[in-house]
């Protein structure tokens, strides 16, 4: 089936390009008629998938853009992680200390009322 499919299409191409030589060899006039023919057929769709490749590929740099900034800005939180770290300890050790002053405070203002 498939080799039946196969020698036929085989022969339908030999067949066109055997008829394009003719007419190139019998008529050039007429072989250069359809070939500007055939090339403003397929001019438009090349035209439209060329721009349409340009449009593709601009929205996959700009995608990767986005990526490369995305990964660049979790790298400088991971760093700044470790600084947030600090700073949390910091506001504990602040808070603890405030609470022992306030401690400090109310016994101290206690032992002077009585």
């Amino acid at each position: 089936m498939a080799n039946k499919d196969v020698n036929y299409r085989s022969k339908l191409l030999s067949e066109k390009i055997s008829e394009s030589i003719h007419v190139a060899d019998h008529d050039p006039s007429m072989a250069l008629y359809r070939l500007q023919e055939h090339i403003h057929k397929a001019s438009p769709a090349l035209i439209n998938a060329k721009y349409s490749n340009f449009r593709a590929n601009a929205a996959i740099q700009s995608s990767c853009c986005d990526l490369d900034s995305s990964k660049e800005t979790l790298e400088q939180m991971k760093v700044a992680s470790a600084t947030f770290d600090r700073v949390h300890d910091l506001l504990k050790n602040a808070m603890f200390y405030k609470q022992q002053l306030n401690y400090e405070n109310s016994r101290a203002t206690e032992a002077k009322e009585q």
